[in-house]
């Protein structure tokens, strides 16, 4: 999603006399950020999480799959609207921002139940994410010598 903003160059709404069909290749690198509405990153983030935690459900949990949908996917679709109200993305931002996080949602899931014993799965299964002292985040890696079953 952020390439994408970098490359499309499209205006945000809240901008003075902007116009939603103003494209402009590269004008979304731009450190302002005034030219980064497609896609809108904040639905893509939710409805990726949204997709790929359903898809677990439909997996591990299938008579809860349903609630767990509807509960995801509401959620996702109120970071949506909240953009909306906010006027920080156009109509279009949202629905394509929504469309590229169910894809990578569902794909993440797809490539991870294909291949279970990718090394990228076997790195991060030890890694651990907590807050750090002040502000920011702490992250670790566990790696086990011993010849148990976490090999």
């Amino acid at each position: 999603g952020f390439v994408l903003k970098g490359a499309v160059g499209r205006p945000l709404p809240r901008q003075h006399s902007a116009d939603a069909d103003s494209y402009k290749f590269g004008r979304g690198i731009r450190v302002d950020g005034n030219w980064q509405a497609l896609p809108s990153g904040h639905p893509l983030a939710a409805f990726s999480v949204a997709s790929a935690l359903t898809a677990e459900a439909q997996w591990l949990w299938p008579a809860a799959a349903g609630f767990v949908g509807a509960l995801t996917y509401g959620t996702a679709a109120a970071a949506g609207i909240s953009r909306l109200y906010n006027n920080a993305h156009w109509v279009s931002d949202i629905i394509f921002g929504a469309g590229i996080g169910v894809f990578s949602g569902v794909k993440t899931v797809e490539y991870a139940r294909t291949h279970p014993n990718n090394w990228f799965d076997r790195v991060l299964a030890h890694a651990a994410v907590s807050p750090a002292p002040g502000r920011g985040m702490t992250v670790g890696l566990h790696f086990s010598t011993s010849g148990g079953a976490n090999r």
